[in-house]
């Protein structure tokens, strides 16, 4: 395997088993340059895998197995959408021979597949976006959502990296949502929550800093989570995009940078969905912890809030903290100790 220089100086968390009887560990996964290096919390290694041995050997929706021998008996299982769409890339990257010259696409094709998707589906302009995102892979759509958060690098800033501070994403993510969690990231810039194509939503640093507590911070990621249930956000991508781009995408074609970058500036300007109360109360209520916090950070003018204060599931009764006052402090300064340099972030070719 052949390292890639966009995906250098990756990190993810990893459950790493010695061998296929060894209990489970919450382990740090680092790319590097030519190893796969797995290290504990308090940054102790416990092994260094070349990347030219390391296999994927198993898959699942959302997660995959790595292992750096060819019977599996160590492995490491990663979550994280970004390292593994990292693995993926230098894995073909190792495999791939020379590609002929790139020749100018015709127009047809991207009619044709607009057209016929149409006539299958049986329905308007409308409806595209929704059949065309279907047809794309969750590889593909963690490729859209991670070229998104390049694109508008400048407005929200890079992905915060330090160790801890994902650990009590994960955390948080588990207590929120159990086996169904997003994948829920923070970045340097200005803004509250954000739901993307790949399952991943986004926190903003500013969100973590202005609040007191990590209720309304939770209360913001159920939103963007509703929101993404409520619509597709690839859907939304495609809907903002267009047909012809949208088709080019679905055909593993490429789009523009500036292109891109004024699809995804009005695709973040699109802003939440008009999203039941009660919807908010079962979150609240199966998460174990009151909504009237995230209530207090709306505006009073708001029909959520008086809805979220007065059928506040937790109004009277004890609840246990959503985390720890450890935890919340690391949170709130997970940007203080990194952040990935915009190259490292998984960009399409």
């Amino acid at each position: 395997m052949t390292a890639v220089p966009e995906f250098t100086r990756l990190e993810s968390l990893g459950w790493w088993r010695k061998t296929r009887n060894s209990p489970a560990r919450e382990i740090v996964v680092n790319l590097g340059e030519s190893t796969l290096t797995l290290f504990n919390k308090n940054d102790v290694t416990l092994a260094h895998w070349s990347l030219q041995t390391v296999r994927r050997v198993e898959s699942a929706e959302g997660e995959a197995l790595y292992s750096p021998d060819s019977q599996g008996r160590e492995t490491v299982q990663i979550t994280d959408a970004t390292m593994i769409a990292a693995l993926a890339r230098l894995s073909a990257a190792a495999e791939s021979v020379p590609a002929p010259p790139k020749r100018s696409r015709p127009i047809l094709p991207i009619a044709a597949v607009i057209l016929l998707v149409a006539i299958l589906g049986g329905v308007g302009a409308s409806m595209l976006p929704e059949l065309l995102a279907g047809m794309v892979r969750s590889e593909k759509r963690g490729e859209v959502g991670n070229r998104l958060l390049l694109s508008l690098a400048p407005e929200w800033g890079r992905p915060c990296t330090a160790k801890d501070g994902r650990a009590v994403l994960i955390r948080l993510g588990n207590r929120l949502f159990g086996d169904e969690r997003p994948d829920i990231r923070v970045v340097t810039g200005t803004l509250n929550a954000l739901r993307i194509p790949g399952g991943v939503i986004i926190v903003g640093r500013s969100l973590l800093e202005s609040e007191d507590s990590p209720e309304p911070v939770a209360g913001y990621i159920f939103r963007e989570w509703l929101t993404a249930q409520a619509s597709d956000p690839l859907a939304d991508f495609f809907r903002v995009a267009g047909p012809v781009a949208s088709a080019r995408i679905v055909l593993g074609q490429d789009i523009e940078d500036a292109e891109f970058r004024q699809v995804a500036l009005a695709y973040a300007g699109g802003g939440p969905a008009d999203i039941p109360p009660e919807d908010y109360l079962k979150l609240f209520r199966a998460a174990g912890f009151p909504s009237t916090p995230f209530a207090r950070s709306l505006d009073e003018k708001d029909d959520l809030f008086y809805a979220l204060v007065d059928d506040d599931p937790f109004r009277r009764a004890s609840y246990r903290p959503l985390m720890n006052d450890g935890d919340w402090l690391t949170l709130q300064s997970l940007c203080e100790y990194g952040s990935l340099p915009d190259q490292s972030l998984n960009k399409p070719n």
